[in-house]
């Protein structure tokens, strides 16, 4: 042989050496940890710290038992989920800026968002880029009709529950006076707008409203203004921290009135905060309530206790009801394309198709090439026009230092004064 045509030999036999060589090495990558692209990443914009940080884990404990869930059963598409967590720092500004991380250096396909303030931030960059999101704790009617396309709500707006408040005060506590003490940010402004629509709808009258600063050391002033209206309850709308000090401060006087407390305060850990000594007797409340007692909440209870130990709490199974239904719209597209994600909600949480509460149950029917109409815990996720639910409320008073619940208010009964 000679020598050119051995050297040509030789070439090509590397040649086809480190072809081989290279894509051992890539098949190793893809199917190793390395294998990033092969993860589905889904993002959760929380309050670690700031005004809402007392619901950091409320807020985020369906999402993260939801995913568990997906992972230890049937991963959309094959696919582990992985979840991203970032600090909104309880702001516009955060809610935006985590949002914009968790798309920009997490590649995720969608996101949950807690709460009003840190969703309002972040809806118009969202959709701008076609990313969708749900808010499981975002009530704020500024919220009402935004959504719809990329942005989806799993709790009832604040419209719903103020109607709800309204109700309970005037029919439940018999109070037809009433004061409104609320703190300046989006979520107990929302609230207490839609009181002051409610509750004169019923025959109420609002004989005052006091706008204070959150996390002060004392609101004796604003307590003592209050009650010299001569009401017949004081309606509270604040944060955990602030509601805390009110109530303590309230206790002080000698619970001269009783008071109502807006539906993010429904907790055993507010009331272990303040002392069930404290909030014995006096204290009612009203929250979108979820489906207790059927189906879809004893599936969604008895997982969220077999993970996390401990017994859900408010926003608990709204965050389940979002994380669930977004991961279904992605088996639902097929892809983990963000956009054609988005156009997968409707098709995963409308009719027609078979009712279905157990993520393994919804998959297997979507693998069928069936249409699914997939219903949550807190609610049966079917968004109107603007991505909103419907709720009914439960009317809630503290009897010897814990939450009773003592009546259901309809969808329809909330409906009729929304008009």
């Amino acid at each position: 042989m000679e020598r050119g045509q051995m050297n040509t030999r030789l070439m090509i036999i590397v040649v086809v050496v480190v072809v081989i060589i290279a894509g051992v090495g890539i098949y190793l990558a893809i199917s190793s940890g390395g294998g990033e692209q092969k993860k589905i990443h889904f993002g959760y914009a929380n309050a670690v710290t700031g005004l809402y940080s007392d619901y950091e884990w409320p807020f985020k404990s369906g999402v993260e038992a939801a995913i568990n869930l997906v992972n230890d059963t049937k991963p959309p598409l094959g696919r582990e989920v992985v979840l991203h967590y970032e600090d909104t720092e309880s702001t516009m500004e955060g809610g935006l800026e985590a949002a914009k991380k968790l798309v920009n250096v997490n590649n995720v396909v969608g996101e949950g968002i807690c709460c009003s303030e840190t969703s309002l931030g972040a809806v118009d960059w969202m959709k701008d880029r076609k990313i969708p999101f749900f808010t499981n704790a975002g009530g704020t009617v500024d919220l009402d009709k935004v959504g719809g396309e990329y942005q989806y709500r799993t709790v009832a707006s604040d419209s719903y529950a103020s109607v709800a408040y309204s109700i309970t005060m005037y029919e439940e506590m018999d109070a037809s006076d009433i004061v409104i003490i609320y703190t300046g940010e989006r979520g107990p402004i929302s609230e207490m707008e839609g009181v002051l629509s409610a509750f004169p709808a019923l025959g109420g009258e609002i004989v005052k409203k006091i706008q204070i600063t959150a996390e002060q050391p004392s609101y004796m002033s604003a307590l003592n203004e209050a009650v010299g209206a001569n009401p017949d309850a004081i309606s509270i709308h604040s944060g955990f921290s602030t509601a805390n000090t009110l109530i303590k401060n309230w206790n002080d006087m000698g619970k001269p009135v009783p008071i109502f407390l807006s539906h993010t305060l429904t907790s055993e850990e507010f009331i272990d905060s303040v002392g069930p000594e404290i909030m014995e007797t006096k204290v009612w409340s009203s929250s979108p309530t979820s489906r207790i007692g059927t189906d879809a909440y004893d599936y969604f209870e008895s997982n969220f206790v077999d993970y996390w130990d401990e017994d859900p709490q408010i926003f608990s199974d709204t965050g389940w009801d979002g994380a669930l239904c977004f991961l279904l719209a992605v088996e639902k597209a097929g892809s983990t394309d963000s956009a054609e994600v988005a156009q997968a909600i409707r098709d995963v949480a409308l009719p027609p198709g078979t009712e279905v509460y157990e993520y393994t149950q919804a998959v297997e029917l979507l693998r069928d090439g069936e249409e699914i109409d997939f219903e949550g815990a807190a609610s049966k996720l079917d968004f109107d026009e603007y991505g909103n639910v419907r709720s009914p409320a439960a009317v809630w008073e503290v009897d010897d230092g814990d939450w009773v619940r003592k009546k259901i208010i309809s969808i329809e009964r909330i409906e009729e004064l929304l008009g």
